[in-house]
């Protein structure tokens, strides 16, 4: 099996995946605004959004977890080297990020007249195209001129997602008993009592201002107006950076025993 063999199955698996993702994300979010009519009490219609964007970088994120092992068993089973498995998977991640960003952007503006939905683009830098971002009564209307950098940056965030989810899954699978025991438990305890430490001490005081300036400038706002191309160029840096670790990861990964 070949490289254009190997992507065909994965584009073919993965928009079958897609499809029934997106019908069900449709059904989720069209059974929540009607149910509105039924307990208005209880869900938010006129006084806000429901929030698409998340839902998909969720899915991104997890399906790229969940990836790795059976695509890399398919592929070694059917004599695919492991870097034709690898280019093969990151021209999936990258076209399915494609995809997804367009019915995001198609979903929004079909159903914007009766169920609004939010759109993290447009939130981030929605200002630069004159798009109104309140998200109280009135929700955002899109601008032509927003389309292709809201699919590009759309594309580029649900590419890092992709590719930090199988970063997780090809970690963890290197990883010895000890060390996912170690990883599990440590990760979360310093979150919990080491940064906030640090974050309320007088490093913290000189630290967080550096960092949210340094995340401010690389994604795009350190001037008055925010420009979504920036961050594309930083957050394409971070994806060939974790792709290529994957790929160190990857090459030397056994095939485990169930």
């Amino acid at each position: 099996m070949n490289f254009k063999n190997m992507l065909k199955y994965q584009l073919t698996s993965t928009m079958g995946v897609v499809c029934i993702f997106s019908l069900m994300t449709f059904a989720i979010f069209a059974g929540l605004y009607l149910l509105q009519f039924i307990l208005p009490h209880f869900l938010v219609s006129d006084q806000g959004s429901y929030n698409l964007s998340s839902t998909v970088y969720l899915f991104a994120i997890i399906f790229g977890m969940t990836t790795f092992k059976s695509i890399l068993e398919f592929g070694v089973i059917n004599g695919v080297s492991r870097k034709t498995i690898f280019m093969s998977t990151t021209v999936t991640y990258g076209v399915t990020s494609l995809v997804i960003a367009i019915m995001c952007l198609l979903f929004t503006f079909l159903t914007k007249g009766f169920m609004p939905t939010s759109d993290m683009f447009v939130f981030f830098y929605g200002e630069r195209y004159g798009i109104d971002v309140i998200f109280q009564n009135v929700i955002h209307q899109h601008s032509l001129n927003s389309v292709f950098p809201n699919i590009l940056w759309t594309t580029i965030v649900l590419f890092l997602l992709f590719v930090l989810g199988y970063f997780i899954t090809v970690l963890y699978y290197r990883m010895s008993t000890i060390w996912k025991y170690i990883v599990s438990i440590g990760v979360p305890a310093l979150a919990i009592t080491v940064i906030p430490m640090i974050a309320t001490s007088s490093v913290g005081d000189e630290l967080i201002p550096i960092m949210l300036d340094t995340l401010s400038f690389t994604q795009g706002f350190a001037s008055d107006i925010p420009n979504p191309y920036i961050s594309v160029i930083s957050l394409s840096l971070v994806i060939a950076i974790v792709t290529t670790i994957n790929y160190l990861m990857m090459r030397r990964a056994s095939i485990k025993q169930k």
